[in-house]
């Protein structure tokens, strides 16, 4: 396959992992309304660690498990400021 071809894959898996990273960031957004009216703390840190655990453990490759863990932490800690943020908002 060509270079061409190969970005244009490329291409279309970014734009599959936008929808998807918007899709677990509206998801995180219900949880934190949930949390909200439960009192709950925003951050569980025991949630966090496993899916990291579990997203390494199932982690075939080519991404080494300190890259996909670093991909992942930035993730969680991005979707926890969007959920704290809205939940904010919902108290407001």
């Amino acid at each position: 396959m060509s270079i061409a071809k190969w970005r244009n894959k490329i291409d279309e898996i970014d734009l599959k992992l936008l929808q998807l990273l918007n899709e677990r960031a509206q998801c995180a957004i219900e949880i934190g309304h949930i949390k909200a009216k439960e009192k709950l703390p925003v951050h569980d840190p025991s949630r966090e660690d496993k899916i990291i655990a579990r997203l390494l453990k199932e982690n075939t490759g080519p991404l080494s498990a300190p890259y996909l863990e670093k991909i992942y932490r930035t993730i969680i800690h991005k979707t926890r400021r969007t959920e704290s943020e809205h939940s904010a908002e919902e108290i407001l």
